[in-house]
């Protein structure tokens, strides 16, 4: 009712100064309380119009949700060692360490997608397929060679378990014959 007249006016107000100014504060208010309405029932809307669109399609929503949470789930890997373990004085790989990892992956990265396809940047890296920092050994079994990118991007990540998989055939291809190539034995 901003700018309208009151149909009973107050003797002696008209035209006072502090009639206006209030009118002013009172006529800001009821424009932040029309955009509060406007925005909760704009917010509404949009959320009845997205169930709507999404109700329909639940029967493939439902597998493609349940699928994304079994491939975020992480594996189990026995290949973490106590803390304080004659096998965890090094971080890093190092030295003859270093290149058995390397020569097992044949110098190109270890890192497979989601489809099992490898990469083919060259290994620049030396890795713990289970994170140092989680309890991961330095031992050749918890090793991979991966280029840059991915080990930047893994993290102190634990792998998936589809990750191992592919990573495990992979390694069966690929591994010179005698070479340890499952992290756990």
């Amino acid at each position: 009712m901003c700018g309208a007249e009151s149909p009973h006016p107050a003797a002696g107000d008209a035209g006072a100064p502090g009639s206006v100014a209030l009118q002013s504060s009172r006529c800001q208010g009821e424009a932040a309380m029309d955009w509060g309405t406007v925005i909760s029932s704009t917010l509404g809307a949009m959320w009845g119009l997205a169930v709507a669109m999404l109700v329909p399609h639940w029967w493939w929503l439902t597998p493609v949700i349940a699928a994304a949470v079994v491939l975020a789930w992480p594996a189990r890997i026995p290949v973490r060692t106590n803390r304080y373990a004659p096998e965890r004085t090094w971080r890093t790989f190092k030295f003859g360490l270093r290149r058995a990892v390397f020569e097992r992956a044949g110098n190109r990265c270890e890192q497979h997608n989601l489809f099992g396809a490898r990469c083919g940047s060259p290994a620049q890296e030396a890795d713990h397929l289970w994170p140092f920092s989680r309890g991961g050994a330095t031992v050749l079994g918890n090793g991979q060679a991966l280029c840059q990118f991915h080990n930047r991007s893994k993290r102190a990540s634990p792998p998936r378990w589809w990750e191992l998989r592919y990573l495990l055939r992979g390694r069966r291809r690929y591994a010179p014959p005698g070479v340890e190539i499952e992290p756990w034995r």
